[in-house]
Parts: structure tokens; C-alpha cells; sequence
């Protein structure tokens, strides 16, 4: 019988490969998402492995002790080994009820043939994983932004749900962790068949920046940059605080509540800013940054209390495009404000572009039964 494989589908199978090689393509300098879900467990069950066990996606797989845990977007979870190798294990895709392991299986092939330069599938065998189920094997090589890596996949399908899963390394490494991988596929136990799945992928996701194999920091600002420069003026981020120190180095003000007197600290990430060209000493390139603010503050009536103009917030000259910056708005109450309800609104302008965005937050100046609600 033959099985129509839809764009759709084949799109799915693709991507699914895409991301593992983009998870496990040699970048040793690539910064990686490092964090552990709340459904993760972690055990001791040898001298040298442990047992990596996600109760969400209903997976269980022994691991080295000595390899680190990486979490991405696209996959229930990866490792990566003190010699750089990876291996991953993706979230499954919801496949046609008719869909064989076979197909699933080409259809990937297929797809990252056409995708990767210098392609050699080398091996395709069929095999059994995760308790036995069917699985097809695949060794590969390819070349990745001028990298020779090499793959082993396996491919599964069970109760209409595709499962990939893939180790790769640099070639002149791969037969190190080898061992080390395949006892690691043999561990594998799949503990939930009603596991989240990742949903069939439309084909204008082999355009999106996360499926793209990165090799090096340069290739991964580019793609930030192209992004940041389609990003409108906005605040990514804004909380009142006690105290700042600097991007993302706060002590968060607990509430909208403020006793009289007390300093109103907002803290605000701004993105979407532009930088005008400079140039220092001998033609130096630089870059400029130049924020400014208003602070209006009404009462709840619409009755404008306090209000300045064109406040320096930000004004920065930097070798580099400066993303991550943070801005601190203050608001002294010189005289203490009578408690009461009010309003304050900020507005952020970026200087080159005359772009701004408001901030609105109502606060609370405690006392007289105030201070419990706003």
C-alpha cells in the first residue's frame, strides 16, 4: 500500500531532524537555555549513570554522571558530553493515524538530504527501542557551517506519535561516545503514551531562526540583530524595585504600595532601541545609544500633580550594539505625597528614531486605611 505523505507532514519530519542537528551541531562557544523543568528527576541507579526521568513527556533514560543536561525549545531534553558530542531526545510529533515507521523515517531522510550540505546517509537498518517498539536506525554525515559531523538516529513510531532521537559529534570523536550513546538509546523507557506532543509543522518554519544550526556566536547575533531590527520600541520588562544595580540585578518592590516619603524605583529592559553610527579615534566605529523619559503623576481624578520632561535615561557610546540595558526611572517625593490612589506614567523615547512607549502603573501612597488595595 502506498501512503501519500503530505507537505505538512513531510515539513514535520524534516524539522525534526533540523532540530537535532541544530542541538547537536559542533559549537562549542554556542551559549545554550540551561534549565531543569519541574518535571524532572534525577537518580542515582550506577557508579557512572544516572536516570533522567521527565514525568510531563513520559520518558526515562539513563545518562552519564559527567554529561550536562541541556534543555531547548524543541526537545524533551539533551546532553552534552565533556568532548562536545550531543544527544537528544525530541518532543514526539503527532503523525497521520496510517503513517508507518517507514514513512516516517523517509520522509525525514528526505527532508534532510535536500537541507544539509554534503549528506552521506551511510547505514539504515531496522531495530527495536524503548521496550522493545520498532525503531529504524540511521547513520549519517553532513556538513554544518563547514563542520563534518557525524549522526546516529533512531526513528519510532507508537500510538500515532513520532519519536526521534540522535547523537552526534565532530567526526574525529564520534567513535569516543559512541558506547556511550547507544547504551544510553538502550536505556530509553517511554512511561506515558499521553504525553504532550509537538504539533505537525507548516513548511515556513524551516525559515525560523531556531532551526537553523548554529556553529559560532557571530552567525548567532546576526540572526538576534535581524530580528531585533524588525522589533518595534517597547519595554520587554518593567518592575518597581528597591534597588538596581545594573541589567537583570534587581530587589523587586514586593507591591504597588509605597510608604510616604519612600523613592518610586521603576526598572524597565527597553528593546527595539536604534544605535546611530559614531566614530572615535583612529576611525574607530562606535555606536550611540540615546533614551530619554517623562514622569507624569496624577491623581485617580485625571488631576496632574507632578510632571518633567525629558529626563536622560539612557545615553551610552559603545563599541558594540548594547542589547541587554536597563533604565532606572526615579520618583522622589521631596515633600512625602498625602496618602492616596495615584496614577504615574511614564514615557519612553528613543532620540534617534522619536519612537516612544508609555508605561502606566498605579500606585498607592499608604496611610490613612490605605495601602490595601489599589
Amino acid at each position: 500500500m502506498t501512503i501519500n505523505i503530505s507537505k505538512t507532514v513531510l515539513s514535520s519530519s524534516t524539522v525534526s531532524l533540523l532540530l537535532i542537528a541544530s542541538t547537536l551541531a559542533y559549537s562549542p562557544n554556542l551559549p545554550l537555555q540551561k534549565a531543569i523543568s519541574q518535571a524532572d528527576t534525577t537518580t542515582t541507579t550506577t557508579t557512572n549513570f544516572l536516570t533522567y526521568t521527565n514525568s510531563t513527556y513520559g520518558i526515562r533514560i539513563q545518562y552519564p554522571s559527567d554529561w550536562e543536561k541541556i534543555h531547548t525549545s524543541q526537545s524533551i531534553i539533551s546532553f552534552r558530553s565533556p568532548l562536545n558530542s550531543r544527544f537528544a531526545i525530541m518532543i514526539p510529533l503527532s503523525l497521520p493515524k496510517d503513517m508507518t515507521l517507514s514513512s516516517f523515517s523517509n520522509a525525514s531522510i528526505k527532508g534532510i538530504s535536500k537541507t544539509f550540505e554534503s549528506f552521506n546517509l551511510t547505514t539504515s537498518s531496522l531495530t527495536t527501542i524503548a521496550d522493545n517498539n520498532p525503531a529504524e536506525q540511521i547513520m549519517f554525515t553532513a556538513k554544518v557551517r563547514g563542520s563534518d559531523l557525524r549522526f546516529l538516529g533512531d526513528f519510532m513510531v507508537k500510538d500515532g506519535k513520532g519519536y526521534s532521537i540522535a547523537f552526534g559529534s565532530p567526526i574525529q570523536q564520534y567513535s569516543k561516545d559512541l558506547p556511550i550513546a547507544e547504551k544510553m538509546i538502550n536505556s530509553l523507557q517511554i512511561i506515558n503514551i499521553n504525553a504532550p506532543l509537538t504539533s505537525s509543522l507548516s513548511p515556513s518554519s524551516h525559515v525560523t531562526a531556531d532551526l537553523i544550526p548554529l556553529t559560532d556566536l557571530r552567525a548567532a547575533r546576526e540572526q538576534y540583530f535581524s530580528a531585533w531590527n524588525r522589533t518595534e520600541f517597547h519595554s520587554q520588562f518593567d518592575a518597581y524595585v528597591n534597588s538596581t544595580e545594573g541589567y537583570g540585578v534587581y530587589d523587586v518592590h514586593k507591591s504597588n504600595i509605597f510608604k510616604p516619603g519612600e523613592d518610586i524605583i521603576l526598572y524597565v529592559e527597553p528593546v527595539g532601541f536604534t544605535y546611530m553610527p559614531l566614530r572615535g579615534e583612529n576611525n574607530t566605529k562606535l555606536y550611540l545609544v540615546n533614551l530619554t523619559a517623562s514622569i507624569i503623576l496624577s491623581d485617580k481624578q485625571g488631576n496632574v500633580l507632578f510632571g518633567k520632561e525629558d529626563i536622560p535615561v539612557l545615553n551610552v557610546i559603545s563599541h558594540n550594539k548594547n542589547t541587554e540595558v536597563s533604565a532606572k526611572l526615579r520618583l522622589t517625593q521631596t515633600s512625602p505625597f498625602p496618602p492616596a490612589n495615584y496614577i504615574i506614567s511614564y514615557v519612553i523615547t528613543d532620540v534617534h528614531s522619536g519612537k516612544s512607549f508609555k508605561i502606566v502603573k498605579n500606585i498607592t501612597i499608604s496611610g490613612n486605611n490605605l495601602g490595601k488595595t489599589v
